[in-house]
């Protein structure tokens, strides 16, 4: 994988643990910030999952 494609892959990360944050903080578990953010982007639920497992399990 070359630099461009793995940078696009850390921010993507990044944006997906930040909004992963704010919707815990308001007391969102798992299951319900994967639906919120199927509905509202273009992220895929296995990127949503490995983020929130990094975030929360690790």
């Amino acid at each position: 994988m070359d630099r461009i494609q793995e940078a696009k892959k850390l921010e993507r990360e990044q944006i997906i643990k930040e909004i992963i944050q704010k919707l815990s903080y308001k007391g969102y578990h798992l299951n319900r910030i994967i639906t919120i953010m199927l509905d509202l982007t273009e992220f895929k639920t296995y990127e949503i999952t490995k983020c929130y497992h990094e975030m929360f399990l690790k």
